[in-house]
């Protein structure tokens, strides 16, 4: 399970990055990208960047967590 959020996050990061709005950050993405632990640090940072009300709002706002936290470098 684990493996494929993984895959999600990377997938939504190449998105991004290749993206006009997300292409100044191509060479950060390309630094993390086949390192596991970054991406596992990336999603946990997420999920603690501030307290959602129940798993629902989470959901709703994770990849735009996901990018904020990344063009912030917290992983």
């Amino acid at each position: 399970m684990i493996d494929s959020i993984i895959e999600d996050v990377r997938d939504l990061l190449d998105r991004y990055t290749t993206d006009e709005s997300g292409e100044h950050s191509r060479d950060k993405y390309e630094e993390i990208k086949d390192n596991d632990l970054d991406i596992l640090s990336l999603i946990y940072n997420t999920f603690t960047f501030r307290d959602y009300a129940d798993l629902e709002e989470l959901r709703d706002d994770f990849e735009t967590n996901i990018i904020i936290n990344f063009d912030y470098n917290n992983y």
